[in-house]
């Protein structure tokens, strides 16, 4: 897997298709540190580990930048990196999984090589903090791509409630309603304008969409439960500060049963007496139209399994019983 090559194709998206400004110095800067790295090891030049440590270090900053400036929509010219490093800290605007990046880079790379001005390192070294920005870079951008995402299907949902009048929010939030609107939601989707083939982004035109939908309920995404490891439910639906269900969000549809996901959502359940859950699998059709199965191998709990009607004959499941 090329990173470099996943990093250029979401610059490219979130700049041609999103018109979002990203900087792309900051791919120049991730291909210098490669350079400076493979050039170290050619010609036996260690000061090359050093050159391209620096170099991540502007991507590092060169994204952080970016990242506040799109997700916060504040300026941060005047502000100092440590500045922005403090802000998603305290704000928590990154994901766990996201922030586990952030640090991660912060601490071992960026802290030390800033500040310790006689610190020299090596390849293998240098080869850990370039797939670390790499990696920091990449989670950073999908996050951006993310919170475009979200700004698109809302911009959108919006129209339909409010100028076309084709969506209408509920007054309860039920479980029956909240699979009603499963069951339509991707009538409502303009695939052509966001990506949703990745189950990220998916996920967050859901919240987008619930938050519409829903007004007197809470859309939160990746939830974490610790249940001997840590454990994220894609979307959690709260009212009046209580669980209502777990939606696992599935992008495509399997012609088997996704029992990973399953599972995940059974340990997700677990000791959650009465929540339900749900499986979902968006279809980008419009056309399509959308069947349910009840799952009842959970002790306590209850899962639905809703997915598109012309793919019930593929679909092998443990026994259960449709609605």
């Amino acid at each position: 897997m090329d990173t470099l090559v996943e990093i250029k194709a979401l610059t490219k998206r979130l700049t041609e298709v999103h018109k979002t400004s990203i900087n792309t110095g900051v791919i120049v800067h991730v291909e210098r540190a490669e350079y400076h790295y493979f050039s170290g090891k050619k010609n036996k030049d260690l000061q090359s580990f050093t050159d391209a440590i620096y170099r991540c270090n502007q991507a590092y900053e060169g994204i952080l930048r970016d990242a506040y400036f799109i997700l916060s929509g504040t300026d941060s010219s005047k502000l100092s990196t440590n500045d922005i490093e403090q802000y998603f800290e305290n704000e928590k605007i990154l994901n766990p999984r996201v922030r586990a990046a952030f640090t991660n880079y912060r601490k071992e790379w960026r802290n030390p090589s800033t500040h310790d001005h006689k610190l020299f390192f090596d390849d293998e070294e240098t080869y850990m903090a370039i797939l670390s920005v790499e990696s920091f870079v990449y989670v950073i951008l999908k996050q951006i791509l993310q919170s475009e995402t979200y700004r698109i299907t809302r911009f959108d949902l919006l129209r339909l409630k409010d100028t076309v009048k084709t969506l209408k929010p509920y007054t309860e939030v039920t479980i029956e309603n909240i699979i009603e609107s499963l069951l339509s939601f991707h009538k409502y989707i303009n695939d052509e304008r966001i990506s949703l083939e990745a189950g990220g982004m998916l996920v967050i035109a859901l919240k987008s969409y619930f938050n519409i939908i829903f007004p007197d309920a809470n859309a939160i995404t990746y939830l974490e439960k610790e249940i001997g490891y840590k454990l994220y439910s894609d979307l959690t639906i709260k009212s009046n500060n209580s669980i209502v269900c777990e939606i696992d969000v599935k992008a495509q549809f399997e012609i088997l049963f996704n029992n990973s996901g399953n599972d995940r959502l059974k340990d997700y359940l677990a000791n959650k007496k009465g929540v339900i859950g749900i499986q979902y699998y968006y279809s980008k059709l419009q056309e399509d139209e959308y069947t349910m199965w009840q799952r009842n191998d959970v002790a306590n709990n209850v899962i639905y399994v809703i997915y598109p009607r012309n793919k019930e004959k593929k679909i092998r499941l443990t026994p259960a019983s449709t609605l």
